[in-house]
């Protein structure tokens, strides 16, 4: 039998599925279609660890085929591939498909190869601890008198925290912070926070690298970006980097909040109960420590570090 890990290919361009065909075929058995009913089907009915889907098709487009096999197969990593710059893709491929690597046209071979190889171990960790249930996050209920996580907010913005006091459940724990240092040391002395909820900027600077850096310390605190950012290079380094695993442009819609927040506990206790999940969440580690952080800052991810898990 050939072990190497199952890739599936969804493109509706026969050049490029070619093309895609040629790079992964060295290294693992590849399956490909340009239809998106087909992808499912396929999905249901052997094992695929990693689906690369490319976004605009006439049939279906990536978000719903990613969203579908989501659902077919929680355990295969998906990856979005888009030759044009779609904020509404990228929106949804957090929000709807959440991916695994958010990935651009014309691609690169050795990052679409890393990428893919990297989601064909986690989804192989995966199906090797045969404890890992093959269940949405939303069939994992609270367990006896379990607490939800508690949640961070890192804005300045008074109408954010407003909002979520309108949202959080009965008794979650509610923290807000307006600086980076006070929101890292807070996170590196309570174990029970789980949900962070933050703008990409904070008093005026891009704290993108900070996020990064945050997800890199403690893969399973579940980020929800809030935030009237629509650069698409800055989420996609966000989804890809940071593994936000939502995305709410302001000004915010408290239904849209209230269903992120309670999707993101679910998570968290999936998390919590079942430890072989939380490779998923994590991202590449960073070639080299980033410059803009301080020496603080990287001293509260030590800590983060090394306490490491799910409280």
């Amino acid at each position: 039998m050939n072990d190497k890990p199952t890739v599936l290919l969804v493109d509706d361009e026969e050049r490029v599925l070619r093309s895609l065909s040629l790079l992964f075929r060295p290294h693992f058995q590849v399956l490909t279609t340009t239809n998106g009913y087909e992808a499912e089907r396929l999905v249901r009915e052997r094992r695929v660890h990693v689906i690369v889907s490319d976004q605009r098709m006439p049939i279906m487009e990536g978000i719903e085929v990613l969203r579908r096999v989501r659902r077919a197969s929680p355990h295969t990593q998906r990856l979005l591939l888009t030759g044009y710059a779609d904020l509404q893709a990228v929106i949804d491929s957090i929000n709807d498909g959440e991916v695994f690597r958010y990935l651009n046209k014309p691609w690169q071979m050795h990052e679409m190869l890393h990428a893919v190889r990297r989601a064909a171990d986690i989804a192989l960790s995966l199906e090797a601890t045969e404890a890992a249930p093959e269940v949405e996050p939303a069939a994992v209920t609270p367990v006896g008198d379990e607490p939800e996580p508690a949640v961070l907010v890192l804005d300045e913005d008074p109408e954010t925290l407003a909002l979520l006091r309108t949202v959080v459940a009965p008794g979650q724990a509610l923290h807000h912070r307006t600086d980076l240092d006070q929101a890292f040391a807070l996170l590196a002395d309570q174990e029970d926070i789980g949900i962070l909820v933050c703008d990409v900027r904070l008093g005026g600077a891009d704290i993108s690298a900070a996020i990064q850096a945050l997800k890199r310390a403690h893969p399973a605190l579940l980020t929800i970006l809030v935030s009237p950012v629509r650069d698409v290079e800055i989420l996609g380094r966000l989804i890809n980097r940071g593994q936000i695993y939502r995305f709410l442009p302001k000004p915010v819609r408290r239904a849209m909040l209230k269903m992120s927040l309670e999707a993101a506990a679910r998570r968290h206790r999936l998390l919590r109960h079942h430890p072989e999940a939380r490779a998923a969440s994590a991202p590449d580690p960073a070639p080299e420590r980033d410059p803009g952080l301080s020496r603080r800052l990287f001293g509260y991810l030590e800590r983060l570090r090394q306490r490491g898990g799910v409280s």
